[in-house]
């Protein structure tokens, strides 16, 4: 996967948190159809690094967020040679955690990592 569509898969779980492509739009200061050609489902035009830093401030993710895949906040389970490996040294409240995040919808999984985000923001901080 290249970087234009990292920031494309990005970007789009962005606006569907925002509630669509308008509310994306409203909050870069952009007008709809601007902002349309980089998110529609073909889009027009690939997300520049200047729109990418426009869209990690608007949504307040630190510099580089949008360049970076997220997997687990896209529904997606990376690759793993050995699955016994990616669950080794988790916690059984751990794996418990991530049984209940499972079966919620994929609005209340966001609200969840951006609850925990901000967490670990204000830790870092103290």
């Amino acid at each position: 996967m290249n970087i234009s569509q990292i920031r494309y898969k990005n970007a789009q779980y962005l606006a569907e948190l925002a509630g669509g492509i308008s509310a994306v739009a409203e909050k870069l200061g952009k007008a709809q159809p601007q902002v349309s050609h980089l998110l529609a489902e073909n889009p027009v035009k690939n997300i520049g690094n200047k729109i990418a830093r426009q869209f990690e401030e608007a949504f307040n993710k630190p510099e580089g967020w949008l360049d970076n895949l997220h997997p687990e906040l896209l529904g997606e389970v990376p690759e793993v040679d050995n699955a016994k490996d990616a669950i080794d040294g988790l916690t059984e409240e751990a794996i418990s955690f991530a049984r209940i995040f499972q079966t919620l919808p994929q609005e209340q999984r966001a609200v969840l990592i951006n609850t925990a985000e901000a967490f670990i923001d204000s830790a870092k901080y103290k």
